[in-house]
């Protein structure tokens, strides 16, 4: 055992540093069964695995229709509510936007989004497929209707930009509404 030290940001470092003696490496110890540590480290640090990148990771929320995104997020809080989970586990953000995107048809269509796998599609693909297809549905009859959700009910409403009120025109009583 030797005493030696180093010097740190102005600081002296005191350690003790063990080594074999030259009489120790000449009496040829048998070192069978024991432990070798190698002189140098690899050369390459493992190469990590990167995880694919998924379709539907790299669909923005801005390729979403935005009322479709918020009538999925309206059911998952309440389906999350129902089983008092956290909401991201009912559907991952991830893949609530890839569901608005893809806008699936099928149960098949479901499973083709990354984030949704069978147990998703067994408990929620009903609900999911319900709230897609009242989405399409009323974006081809009236693109100012509101797709809503209430529990496992989906609801097409109209919005307010067509009420009078919401307009600024005068109501039936002949006023102008200020609300």
């Amino acid at each position: 055992m030797e005493d030696d030290s180093f010097q740190k940001d102005g600081e002296t470092i005191r350690y003790q540093r063990a080594g074999l003696t030259p009489t120790g490496r000449c009496r040829g110890i048998d070192l069978e069964g024991q432990v070798v540590l190698p002189d140098d480290p690899p050369d390459e640090p493992k190469a990590r695995r990167k995880r694919k990148a998924a379709n539907a990771a790299e669909i923005a929320e801005a390729d979403a229709d935005p009322e479709l995104v918020d009538a999925l997020r309206t059911w998952r809080l309440e389906a999350a509510r129902k089983k008092r989970w956290p909401a991201y586990t009912v559907l991952s953000n991830r893949a609530l936007i890839a569901v608005a995107a893809a806008k699936p048809r099928s149960g098949e269509g479901l499973l083709a989004i990354p984030g949704i796998g069978p147990k998703t599609v067994k408990r929620y693909g009903g609900a999911l497929l319900r709230i897609v297809a009242a989405a399409e549905e009323s974006a081809t009859r009236d693109p100012e209707q509101a797709v809503t959700t209430t529990g496992e009910n989906v609801q097409v409403t109209q919005s307010r930009a067509d009420e009078p009120a919401a307009r600024g025109l005068p109501d039936r009583s002949g006023g102008v509404s200020d609300s």
